[in-house]
């Protein structure tokens, strides 16, 4: 996927920020299975929201919406959240629920898709 639009952050106090996009974008999902190559013109929309619960833990939640302009039955649906834990200043704990909705799979797969997430990891 690839696109351009633009963005504006509603808020941003520290401990909570808030944020929306919007744009155009260029979709092609590639299968390995029979099933052909779907690409489609669309527009999306998306949020990005995080928040401090406590110092070293906050808690956050995106998602996107990718429409098809040319097939309305095309859409696709990604969004995660979850909570980040800071170990040490550069290391962190993070748990999350990503979905993940596609509303013309491929041949044989499920609409969503459903991943639980524990991570270690590190921020530059």
């Amino acid at each position: 996927m690839a696109g351009a639009g633009v963005g504006e952050q509603i808020f941003d106090t520290g401990d909570l920020s808030l944020s929306f996009e919007e744009g155009i974008t260029y979709t092609s999902e590639t299968f390995t299975n029979a099933t052909p190559t779907n690409e489609f013109l669309g527009g999306s929309l998306a949020y990005h929201v995080k928040g401090k619960l406590m110092e070293g833990l906050t808690a956050f939640s995106d998602a996107t919406y990718n429409q098809s302009l040319e097939k309305l039955q095309d859409s696709l649906i990604q969004g995660q959240i979850g909570i980040r834990a800071s170990l040490t200043k550069a290391m962190f704990a993070e748990a999350k629920y990503e979905l993940s909705y596609d509303n013309s799979p491929a041949i044989g797969a499920e609409r969503l898709d459903v991943r639980y997430i524990l991570a270690i990891g590190w921020s530059f």
